[in-house]
């Protein structure tokens, strides 16, 4: 919903909020079935690594009939490493289809790059790819088939691996989104997203590259996802340089149409109680944006969420507020559970309708 000002509404614009809040949204109709060929499936059965050491991980590749796929037969083939899964701070992409095919039909994969050297906890592996085949019908494009990114973890120094907390699931994104597939289709699950749009991230790269404004824009998960979601209802600018890494370019996603939802009701999106403030959010890294190696802003975490879609000068102006110059900050006294205007309470958590057309579980 957009922004309104702390006077009382007036009654026409009252009535209109109340239709709004009362109206079912509406599902996006799904999006035609991708065409399908052989089919594509990952596994990984395992990685390992220690700090500053390079990963290893064994993998599979089958097809719908269970027929495996060798790495080299792969149009395109990634493993992407990061961590820690407490907080994600640190990743690594690389081209799998070297991969070594082992005698029991397994693929083992080592990393060029290492972990770092002061890596600790638990750190995550996932697939990314797809095959194209020949199509049936003369003349047509090949038919692609895109695997489903698998997520695995392996402890790096946990005594067993310790999965990251789960803040959303992809079954609530394809409600809306059919198959949520982005970066040219091949990223298609919110547990791998997360590796790489982590507190370190921004798009400084691609900026440089497109000859784009500095500084950059970061690319934290929990604050771009709201941003996104707002939308147009955004209250400054926020574009973002995206697309193929050898010819990026500017969105603008304040101009993006705004969530065709309850956006106020964060159980469309979230798991269960996870929208809330808590000590494990205020524990998180602070979102850092560098440019030129040097760091010249950090927004804390509960900031960095909330300001997602709460990005008016009253609000920031009240954010800074009630931060402290070493970046404590106070939002939980009014905001965390069970203050007067904790997240719960001033926003909605109902599990959403599904209406027909629309993609469940």
């Amino acid at each position: 919903m957009p922004s309104f000002s702390p006077e009382r509404l007036p009654d026409d614009v009252l009535r209109h909020v109340l239709t709004y809040l009362e109206t079912p949204a509406e599902a996006e109709p799904p999006p035609p079935p991708e065409p399908q060929g052989r089919g594509l499936n990952f596994e990984v059965r395992d990685a390992i690594a220690g700090p500053g050491e390079r990963p290893v991980v064994n993998f599979r590749i089958r097809d719908k009939a269970g027929a495996p796929i060798a790495p080299a037969e792969m149009t395109a083939l990634n493993l992407t490493v990061g961590g820690p899964t407490v907080d994600y701070g640190w990743a690594r992409r690389e081209d799998a289809r070297r991969a070594e095919m082992q005698p029991d039909g397994w693929a083992r994969y080592t990393f060029a790059g290492s972990l770092p050297a002061d890596a600790a906890g638990t750190y995550a592996v996932a697939t990314e790819g797809y095959v194209e085949s020949p199509s049936a019908s003369p003349g047509a494009a090949p038919v692609r088939d895109t695997g489903f990114n698998v997520v695995a973890y392996f402890a790096v120094t946990d005594p067993v691996p310790v999965p990251p907390r789960q803040i959303v699931q992809i079954s609530n994104c394809n409600a809306c989104h059919g198959t949520l597939a982005t970066h040219g289709g091949t990223r298609r699950n919110t547990d791998f997203c997360v590796m790489c749009h982590n507190a370190t991230q921004t798009d400084e790269e691609k900026r440089r590259v497109a000859g784009g404004p500095l500084p950059p824009e970061p690319v934290l998960f929990r604050n771009l996802i709201h941003r996104i979601h707002t939308g147009e209802d955004l209250a400054h600018p926020f574009v973002i340089y995206g697309g193929s890494p050898a010819n990026p370019a500017p969105v603008d996603l304040a101009a993006v149409h705004p969530f065709p939802k309850d956006r106020a009701n964060c159980a469309v999106c979230h798991e269960a109680g996870t929208q809330a403030i808590t000590a494990a959010l205020e524990q998180r890294a602070p979102m850092v944006i560098t440019s030129g190696g040097e760091t010249i802003r950090q927004v804390p975490p509960i900031t960095a969420a909330c300001t997602g879609c709460h990005d008016s000068d009253r609000t920031l102006a009240h954010v800074a507020s009630e931060t402290s110059g070493t970046g404590v900050e106070t939002c939980a006294v009014c905001h965390g559970q069970g203050r007067p205007f904790s997240v719960t309470s001033v926003h909605r958590s109902v599990p959403p309708r599904l209406t027909p057309g629309s993609q469940g579980n």
